[in-house]
């Protein structure tokens, strides 16, 4: 919320010196909250050196899949990861980039919290067109497989962006993810049933548009 706020705060603003000084203030003890202060220092058109600094002269892309492993990390701090994860990859850190998706899907099918799984979600999409054909199916692949366990927990959300994230495979890919889909359709399991007709689902709808 301060971040949105100070997007549009003035210097002329009463409110400016106290946010200021609320954010140089912040505790920066993690790589979330070094990013987080960095954003709305930039919002607030102040120097963000010290922070682009720690943030991109460096490899932080462990520290953050840790952190986000951690359970005793509040699911907000886990939202902030995810744009931070983007974030790193906006700015060259594309040697990673197989191991961010393959975390994100892991955050779909896991997360305790809904929004992170559908901000992981969306971040996937907005980076898989970064992945290779093999590195694109790999991602596929685990995200399908978590189909069959028949686990709304689990795969209750991951039709909705399996459908789209399927659309960058290949031809052949894409018929084989179809031939997945169409032996889950004969599972025993109305859970599984119900996860399979809804990513096919998924992919026609994004395939038309």
């Amino acid at each position: 919320a301060l971040k949105v706020l100070t997007s549009v705060v003035t210097r002329e603003n009463a409110c400016y010196e106290r946010v200021r000084k609320a954010v140089t203030e912040m505790d920066t003890g993690s790589i979330t909250m070094v990013f987080l202060q960095y954003r709305i220092l930039t919002n607030l058109r102040l120097d963000t050196e010290s922070q682009r600094e720690i943030l991109y002269s460096s490899d932080v892309v462990s520290d953050i899949f840790l952190e986000n492993l951690k359970s005793v990390t509040p699911w907000i701090l886990k939202a902030i990861n995810i744009k931070l994860l983007a974030d790193q990859v906006d700015h060259g850190r594309r040697e990673h980039i197989l191991h961010i998706c393959a975390h994100l899907s892991n955050l779909i099918k896991v997360s305790e919290h809904v929004g992170v799984r559908h901000d992981a979600g969306k971040a996937l999409l907005r980076l898989g067109h970064l992945l290779s054909t093999d590195q694109a199916n790999e991602i596929a692949v685990e995200l399908s497989k978590a189909l069959e366990t028949g686990q709304a927990e689990i795969s209750q959300y991951i039709p909705l962006y399996l459908g789209q994230f399927a659309l960058w495979l290949t031809p052949l890919e894409l018929d084989e993810l179809l031939s997945q889909m169409q032996t889950l359709l004969s599972s025993a399991n109305t859970g599984v049933v119900a996860a399979a007709l809804a990513t096919v689902g998924s992919i026609l709808e994004h395939y038309v548009s």
